[in-house]
């Protein structure tokens, strides 16, 4: 075989390969491609980037039924995502519901439509993404549930990436959307039980008074403690080992706080009124 000749069968294997890997994104794309904190989008790197992120008279939403007031934990969610672009024939995304506090999964994904969607998981993440690319013109919508995560688990921030393509089997000629929406968690729909003493925390929460605690009975090593409001608002933290000495905290003089404890897997929190 000549020098020619194995160059073209190189660069045609080259090519198959590339076209093949292209076209196979229809089923569903890479994970960690929402633009979620250390994850890129279908935009970078040799994907559909003929189109600058987010331009052109495309858009992409969210819709769901969770209250203004933020999710109560434990609940479950309708989740509607929708991304449209006129004349564009084939659309498909990819989303995860992210935790600030854990950097991972917030809460679970619940299929509504297998035979349009479905999950995969990769370092602690689970993502849902279409399962075959929505060919139609115009837009194209799915539809899942969410299930809160347990109390205290923070807010929740929805990632996700959309691609409007014009369905050529190559990456030229498409578009890509990505943006993301936060929730607080309601902090008065949950039902806290006031768990100090099995702890070995004392409280002491007294008006105009900074929140103390401390524990006298027991040394607590590596304790976190994190304060939130009513918005999901970080608004104080602490982390150390915890004995007699007494920890005080600075909150605002009125409100609805939820102070939450962290030691290893273990954690408790307690609902503040000021």
């Amino acid at each position: 075989m000549t020098k020619a000749k194995l160059v073209f069968f190189l660069f045609l294997a080259a090519f198959i390969g590339f076209t093949s890997q292209l076209s196979s994104y229809s089923d569903g794309p890479p994970t960690a491609r929402t633009g979620a904190p250390g994850e890129l989008t279908c935009f970078n790197g040799y994907c559909h980037n003929s189109f600058q992120l987010n331009s052109g008279p495309g858009y992409s939403r969210i819709d769901s039924d969770i209250p203004s007031a933020g999710y109560a934990p434990g609940e479950t969610y309708d989740i509607t995502l929708t991304v449209a672009h006129p004349d564009m024939k084939r659309f498909g995304f990819q989303l995860l519901p992210f935790s600030p506090l854990t950097e991972s999964l917030s809460g679970e994904i619940v299929l509504s439509s297998p035979d349009k969607t479905k999950l995969e998981e990769d370092k602690g993440r689970t993502y849902i993404m279409h399962d075959t690319a929505q060919a139609i013109m115009d837009s194209a919508s799915w539809n899942f549930q969410w299930k809160a995560p347990p109390q205290g688990s923070g807010n929740v921030v929805f990632y996700w990436a959309f691609v409007a393509s014009d369905s050529s089997e190559n990456r030229a000629g498409d578009y890509v959307y990505k943006s993301n929406q936060e929730f607080a968690e309601n902090l008065t729909a949950s039902n806290f039980q006031d768990l100090s003493a099995e702890n070995h925390l004392r409280i002491v929460n007294q008006p105009g008074q900074p929140f103390r605690f401390s524990s006298p009975d027991k040394l607590i090593r590596n304790l976190q403690v994190e304060v939130r409001d009513i918005q999901g608002r970080r608004i104080s933290t602490w982390q150390g080992d915890l004995g007699t000495q007494e920890v005080e905290l600075s909150l605002e003089t009125t409100g609805v706080y939820l102070v939450w404890f962290r030691q290893g897997q273990k954690q408790w929190g307690r609902k503040v009124l000021r």
